[in-house]
């Protein structure tokens, strides 16, 4: 049976919709597919902005609380969709809760945060990308 991983998308905006229609069209696209993502909960700024990106977006939960939902149990891999100014201090909580990582380009502002993420990852033992198109 193919694994289904249980997604947490932090930031509802453009970039967000581009991530939620991947995972929607990615079973299709990768067959057999090496895992299922689940669009489990969508965290946007606000919570009327979250519950939006779950209605549209087709997650099964909204949040305003992005500490909170890296720490959740249920959450398989954190998907980074958020301004650069806070990538790296989200990537690095994600790591620290044994969460696997996409993070939307560009990665991060410096070497410096580029570096401790990098050094997050390594010490978590978890899975880490930086996102890029197919083209």
């Amino acid at each position: 049976m193919t694994k289904v991983m249980n997604v947490a998308m932090i930031g509802g905006g453009f970039m967000g919709k581009a991530h939620a229609m991947a995972y929607a069209a990615m079973p299709m696209f990768f067959w057999p597919a090496p895992a299922i993502p689940h669009r489990k909960v969508v965290v946007d700024v606000t919570d009327g902005m979250a519950e939006e990106a779950r209605r549209r977006y087709g997650f099964e939960e909204a949040s305003s609380d992005w500490r909170a939902v890296v720490n959740r149990p249920d959450v398989d891999v954190v998907d980074i969709c958020t301004p650069n100014n806070v990538h790296a201090e989200i990537a690095i909580a994600a790591a620290k809760a044994g969460k696997h990582i996409i993070c939307e380009k560009p990665l991060a502002r410096t070497v410096e945060e580029a570096r401790a993420m990098h050094d997050a990852v390594k010490a978590a033992g978890v899975i880490h990308m930086v996102a890029f198109n197919y083209r």
